[in-house]
């Protein structure tokens, strides 16, 4: 085969390449709008308190899109609306853990508990009054990020002296994989067990095991301070904490589908000489090697 019909072939070739990748991008575009669109429609049957309607869409979407928050947030207003509280409940649990920055769902979470609180302490009351239904917030439309990536591919000829660079737009990048609640015994407990080790490192003043638990990909939360920074602040500061007690009860796991990344919720008590506290936390762990290392940590709701 000589040259001329090589390097003719090998054009064929990426073309038929450019246009898989293309077509693929083009279908992957069509679903993603079809899908946006039908949860368009069942914001409108949610704000008209057509609540079966609602249901079956978010449900039916959230069989094609289990990282998708938005669908859980509104399917969760629509189980508040029908009298299923507990399963609210755990759908707006599930719509943080997948999205821990998603504040909707983080604010309409906090309502929500807010509101089971005051029932219980009715019930202690003997109060049979009925408290109305917290006003929850719907999500009115899908956000995700779109990007435009470079690759380039290689073509290798019977004579290597050109090199073809193509660039193909590719669909939109997953975002973070969903967190789902599963049934990994092993695992929870393995996470569960570092949460308390975490806890008592920070009693006993074991400063640098309690530094330990953190990646450098940590999430400082003020963009003054890189992680090594973030790390000499919080050394100095517990350095001078004096009869520090960090107690952690009622921690809930959830794990990542390709389980390389979890979230742990629970609350934790704090005492020392000079305050203490009751709060709501959140710690979200990546998995790095055999390690699973916290990246980001926050206070859901504080007692």
């Amino acid at each position: 085969m000589d040259y001329k019909h090589t390097q003719f072939l090998a054009r064929l070739l990426i073309g038929f390449f450019i246009y898989l990748g293309q077509a693929q991008a083009s279908i992957d575009e069509q679903k993603l709008a079809s899908d946006r669109q039908l949860f368009g429609e069942a914001v409108d049957y949610s704000s008209r308190g057509e609540w079966a309607k609602a249901e079956s869409i978010y449900r039916d979407l959230l069989q094609r899109h289990l990282d998708w928050p938005e669908p859980r947030n509104n399917l969760a207003i629509v189980l508040m609306q029908t009298n299923r509280v507990d399963e609210a409940r755990k759908m707006l649990e599930q719509a943080v853990a997948t999205h821990p920055s998603f504040r909707i769902s983080q604010n309409n979470r906090t309502r929500l508990y807010d509101y089971l609180a005051s029932q219980a302490y009715d019930r202690a009351l003997g109060v049979d009054d009925q408290r109305p239904l917290p006003e929850l917030k719907l999500i009115e439309s899908i956000n995700l990020p779109m990007q435009v990536v470079e690759k380039t591919v290689e073509v290798v000829v019977e004579k290597p002296v050109t090199v073809e660079k193509i660039v193909m737009v590719e669909k939109p990048p997953s975002p973070a994989p969903a967190v789902v609640n599963v049934a990994h015994d092993g695992l929870n407990a393995q996470l569960k067990d570092l949460v308390i080790r975490w806890s008592e490192a920070w009693s006993n003043g074991d400063i640098e095991t309690y530094l330990e638990a953190y990646s450098p990909l940590f999430e400082t939360g003020d963009v003054r301070y890189d992680f090594n920074q973030w790390k000499e602040s919080r050394r100095a500061r517990l350095r001078i904490s004096r009869n520090v007690e960090v107690r952690v009860e009622n921690p809930s796991v959830f794990i990542g589908e390709q389980g390389k990344r979890a979230v742990v919720e629970f609350v934790q008590f704090y005492r020392s000489v000079t305050y203490r506290d009751k709060v709501l936390k959140q710690l979200v762990l990546q998995k790095t090697d055999d390690n699973w290392l916290i990246t980001s940590e926050r206070v859901i709701k504080t007692y």
